[in-house]
């Protein structure tokens, strides 16, 4: 297989699509990192969220505000400016109260993420407080 051929397998419509997500004005949104990384396939796309975990006041569950507003952000420009159908995207999320926020807030604007996927989208939170054992 020619190294053409190999790259030219990674070239989805999705992955031609990142140039015109990131153009998107709906992309400059206030609290994100405007340096966004996109990987030389385009089938990787990073962007540092500014924010700040919140605890539940009855509870212990941990969400990002920040975080979550950004996935449904992402999610709305995947569907409306790439095409993506809203089945073929998935959330994932290490708390799983950010996981509640965001499927409130997608039903809310009438989306809804189905079970096969095509992207995902992966929210991460790094908390400074956290002390690792040795």
């Amino acid at each position: 297989m020619e190294a053409d051929d190999r790259e030219e397998k990674w070239r989805t419509p999705l992955s031609r699509s990142v140039p015109r997500i990131l153009r998107s004005p709906n992309f400059n949104f206030a609290f994100c990192n405007q340096e966004a990384a996109v990987a030389n396939d385009n089938r990787q796309f990073f962007v540092n969220v500014q924010g700040v975990p919140v605890q539940e006041e009855n509870g212990t569950s941990c969400w990002n505000p920040s975080g979550a507003k950004a996935v449904v952000l992402f999610t709305r420009i995947l569907y409306n400016v790439a095409g993506v159908p809203l089945t073929d995207i998935g959330i994932i999320s290490t708390y799983s109260e950010d996981v509640r926020k965001i499927t409130l807030q997608l039903k809310a604007r009438r989306l809804y993420s189905g079970r096969k996927k095509k992207v995902i989208l992966l929210l991460l939170v790094a908390n400074s407080d956290i002390t690792l054992v040795r």
